[in-house]
């Protein structure tokens, strides 16, 4: 299924906008409700949402955020400063 998170908190940063899920403005009732009615009336964004959701968590592992976090702390502390 895609997801509705709020624009504020992490969960915003595991999302991809508008392809796995839906981003709304937090404490925002009126936006919440739009975006329940934007999946719900339209099945097939609804289905392509949640199957790029399932794709893009599962690439979501351990070791492949390991690797992310490092690769920007090599860059940032490179003795080259490159």
């Amino acid at each position: 299924l895609p997801v509705i998170v709020t624009d504020q908190g992490g969960p915003k940063e595991s999302i991809i906008p508008n392809v796995t899920g839906l981003i709304v403005e937090g404490k925002n009732v009126n936006d919440l409700l739009a975006a329940m009615i934007i999946l719900l009336d339209d099945g097939d964004m609804r289905k392509q949402m949640g199957k790029s959701g399932r794709e893009n968590t599962e690439k979501q592992t351990f070791e492949s955020t390991f690797n992310q976090t490092w690769e920007i702390y090599s860059d940032l502390y490179s003795p080259f400063g490159c």
